[in-house]
């Protein structure tokens, strides 16, 4: 299984808004590397779960969500390891507007004002062909 640690704020929402050409390379990147969607954004904990799951359901892509990141006091890096002590995948790419430490090599970093570009595209499927299938 390939995974995918979705942020939303600075990947594919800008200032508040949802950017459509962002989402819907997303949504391309998904569906080309058949990847498995993890929510990693803090919207996990501002927003209830399920308005979470809806808007990604609606902006990119339908029953592609495996879960959430748990809410705890940890950092982003430790939840992550947390959740994938828990599964079993093949490969995995984090898509984040911060880097997200001892993942850098599985991180595309976008930048905060322009969201998920096709360089970060191009980066991302590069990342995931060196993990293979």
């Amino acid at each position: 299984m390939r995974i995918l640690f979705l942020d939303f704020d600075g990947v594919w929402i800008i200032r508040k808004i949802v950017n459509n050409e962002c989402a819907e390379r997303i949504r391309m990147l998904i569906l080309e590397k058949d990847l498995k969607i993890i929510i990693s954004s803090n919207w996990r904990m501002d927003r209830d779960k399920d308005k979470a799951i809806n808007m990604i359901s609606q902006y990119i892509i339908r029953d592609r969500v495996l879960g959430a990141i748990e809410i705890s006091n940890k950092n982003r890096s430790e939840q992550i390891a947390s959740f994938l002590e828990n599964i079993s995948y093949s490969s995995m790419l984090i898509l984040d507007d911060n880097i997200v430490e001892g993942y850098e090599g599985f991180s595309v970093i976008t930048n905060p004002d322009e969201g998920f570009t096709c360089e970060d595209y191009k980066q991302a499927v590069e990342i995931l062909n060196e993990q293979g299938e």
